[in-house]
């Protein structure tokens, strides 16, 4: 049952640092792009 616990616990850290990343790049992408829109 413990094993479980760190299981669940490590997957939700891992998801959310992966959907963190995900969110950053997409953020900087698309501020990259309204950079070059302005030109």
């Amino acid at each position: 049952m413990k094993s479980l616990n760190t299981l669940v616990i490590l997957t939700s850290v891992i998801s959310t640092s992966v959907f963190a990343g995900a969110y950053v790049e997409n953020r900087e992408a698309y501020n990259l792009a309204s950079d070059q829109m302005e030109f």
